[in-house]
């Protein structure tokens, strides 16, 4: 990719103080140095990071200009930072419009690394336009960009947390389902334990909301089986039992629960609420 002609916005602060901000900027703009690819780049994050917001994206909108005639006046980097810029000022509409142009217009440059990136950002940026309009298309055109990941890499872990949160997003909860049983089968064999139990909490969660807490059994055993320690565990599978009329299985648990010493006075509480019912 060849070196291009683009201003610095260390100049915005060398035109002098008599001339207002926006003016000095706008003037600066106007002047060209050679400099790297990444010039661009660092000028809009320098301009973030000074407040500047209504100048960040002046560097890249002049190259995503120069760009839309030959893709060769930017990088790739540029425009996905460029789209990202966008959501970051709040212009989702554009950063759509930039992905698209990416993807037609570097589809022979782009490395693998490139696709998953632009992918994973597209969705995420559809998604929220779902959440701040309310149209579930973007859900649905969100969701074929994370299948398209997967169909690449279907044991990523992170592809399909991301396409389970589109799915509750939709509230689309059968599909939901499946993939937490999908994320949550990955985060074992990744030893992710952390993400292991908050996929299963999250999961007991939707199958209570939905009227299906017999259904949670399996889950608060499997996760007591990976984080024997776990108090959300041992209260969920006691309460589960006390619901069920089973006092047994519930001592049993609690007499478990006070083993691990995890909780002394919880169990015992439970201990003593199963005693009063027998």
């Amino acid at each position: 990719m060849s070196k291009k002609i683009f201003p610095t916005l260390i100049l915005c602060f060398i035109c002098g103080p008599s001339l207002s901000l926006g003016q000095t900027c706008n003037d600066v703009l106007r002047i060209n140095s050679t400099l790297n690819e990444s010039a661009a780049i660092r000028a809009a994050e320098e301009m973030l990071r000074s407040g500047l917001e209504n100048y960040a994206s002046k560097p890249l909108e002049d190259l995503y200009e120069q760009a839309l005639l030959n893709s060769d006046a930017a990088t790739v980097e540029e425009m996905i930072y460029f789209a990202k810029l966008k959501v970051k000022l709040g212009n989702d509409v554009e950063a759509l419009q930039i992905i698209e142009f990416i993807f037609t217009a570097y589809a022979a440059e782009m490395t693998f690394d490139d696709r998953k990136d632009l992918l994973v950002f597209k969705a995420r940026t559809l998604k929220r336009r779902a959440e701040i309009t309310g149209d579930e298309t973007f859900y649905d055109l969100a969701i074929e960009s994370v299948q398209t990941l997967l169909r690449a890499q279907p044991r990523d872990y992170n592809f399909n947390l991301l396409l389970l949160s589109l799915y509750l997003g939709l509230e689309s909860y059968e599909e939901a389902l499946i993939s937490y049983d999908i994320v949550i089968r990955l985060a074992i064999e990744n030893s992710f334990l952390k993400a292991t139990l908050r996929n299963i909490k999250e999961k007991v969660d939707l199958l209570v909301r939905l009227g299906r807490k017999s259904e949670t059994r399996s889950l608060i055993l499997l996760a007591l089986n990976r984080a024997p320690w776990s108090n959300w565990a041992y209260r969920e599978i006691i309460n589960l039992y006390l619901s069920q009329s089973n006092y047994s299985e519930a001592l049993a648990y609690v007499n478990r629960w006070l083993e691990e010493d995890t909780s002394r006075v919880t169990a015992v509480t439970y201990l003593m609420k199963i005693d009063e019912i027998g």
